[in-house]
């Protein structure tokens, strides 16, 4: 009987460390799984080496200043762009500053790390998932403030910048490879030598029969498009504002048009 009683507990015993060493076999390749994936990523970009999971395009008008109010609202959303940003992907931020002739480039490029409370305590080092974090979001938000400060240009050419970072973030996505997404921060006051709504009121139906569409249209894949609306008051044609719901219409169309997928165009208002 005692000698039963001890194969029983022999047994027990090895079970148990068979158990432990597959735990901790399987332990070490999680580890080295993930480190593994942490050397395969672009040192500037933090992004994998196999190419970003999906890809968000931001866009800031820094044609006219923009009012602390309006300030406050942008960076509100964008605090919100970055949390719900999933991990790998790349966010792209361009200022609206291209041309036809140029390539646009983002001013940051950067892929979101792992949140530390999505961090497996058994496999990542928690303090090290929440280092890798905070890098990111202090680079992003350091860029994005910049990119708020007062600024002015003589031009808006909101088409074309459009098209450009469209073509460098997206160019090399096939149709639905992967989700895309814009966001599109300005007064959307198209003003070039080419089409200027502060000349004339904005007519897509024209647009779109010109000549000039085939150059500027804009392939943005199916992203979907959310657009923070600038108020401008002093933005007048003839006395009359310029922003109204027809200039509204031409960006829903425009962005149609362009394989996008609108999802709002909404207004934030500030004192001028």
């Amino acid at each position: 009987m005692a000698r039963k009683k001890r194969n029983n507990h022999d047994a027990l015993v090895g079970g148990s460390l068979a158990v432990v060493g597959i735990l901790l076999l399987a332990g070490l390749a999680g580890l080295a799984w993930w480190f593994g994936q942490a050397q395969q990523r672009a040192a500037a970009t933090n992004c994998p080496a196999a190419g970003p999971l999906a890809i968000h395009i931001i866009m800031i008008d820094r044609s006219d200043p923009i009012t602390p109010s309006q300030v406050q609202r942008i960076q509100q959303h964008l605090q919100q762009v970055k949390r719900d940003a999933a991990e790998d992907t790349r966010l792209d931020v361009y200022s609206f500053e291209g041309s036809l002739s140029d390539i646009l480039e983002p001013s940051i490029s950067i892929c979101a790390p792992r949140k530390p409370e999505d961090a497996d305590p058994w496999v990542e080092g928690p303090i090290k998932v929440r280092a890798l974090y905070q890098r990111f979001s202090k680079r992003l938000d350091d860029e994005l403030n910049a990119m708020l400060a007062a600024h002015t240009q003589p031009t808006s050419p909101i088409i074309e910048s459009l098209r450009g970072a469209a073509q460098t973030s997206f160019g090399s996505v096939g149709s639905r490879q992967l989700p895309l997404k814009v966001t599109l921060i300005s007064d959307l006051v198209q003003n070039t030598k080419n089409v200027s709504h502060l000349r004339a009121a904005p007519d897509f139906g024209a647009l779109e029969r010109s000549n000039l569409w085939s150059s500027l249209r804009p392939d943005l894949k199916g992203a979907d498009v959310d657009v923070l609306y600038l108020l401008r008051p002093s933005a007048l044609r003839g006395g009359q504002p310029v922003q109204n719901v027809g200039h509204q219409q031409f960006w829903d169309a425009l962005l149609r048009a362009s394989a996008g997928h609108p999802l709002g165009i909404w207004p934030v208002g500030g004192a001028q």
